[in-house]
């Protein structure tokens, strides 16, 4: 690259990315929704809670960043979808209850359905997941 080009390109301001709804879904909302499950599952009540952070301010920046999609209130449809399952799977998470949290868990998915319905995007269907998609993490609680 020349001095020229690197220099025109130094003096650019960066424009400011911005990312799209599917990608806030599928790189923020979908791996908490995953981690949280498996937290859970082996009793690490430490890691489910952070995990259930994360799920929230995945939440919020699609609210955040995506306020609106098509004619659909995003940060509406969020609230009013998952509202009720959140604080149950919170609860749940609080009281290191793992049959309820499975049950509340279990909402929480059906609630994030509904949305994909609502948006016309009924074929984006998550699920309680099958298999750890972290291979890398370790989710039984650790000794300090």
């Amino acid at each position: 690259m020349s001095k020229t080009v690197a220099a025109d390109k130094a003096a650019t301001p960066a424009q400011s990315y911005v990312p799209g709804l599917g990608d806030i879904m599928t790189a923020g909302v979908q791996p908490r929704h995953i981690k949280l499950w498996f937290a859970a599952r082996q009793k690490n009540w430490p890691l489910a809670a952070y995990e259930y952070n994360e799920l929230l301010e995945a939440l919020a920046d699609a609210k955040t960043y995506q306020p609106r999609w098509k004619d659909l209130d995003i940060g509406e449809m969020i609230e009013q979808n998952t509202a009720k399952p959140l604080a149950n799977l919170k609860k749940t998470i609080d009281d290191k209850n793992e049959a309820a949290f499975i049950q509340a868990y279990i909402a929480l998915t059906k609630s994030c359905n509904s949305c994909h319905k609502e948006a016309e995007h009924p074929f984006i269907v998550v699920r309680v997941p099958s298999s750890v998609s972290f291979p890398d993490q370790d989710f039984r609680p650790q000794s300090h």
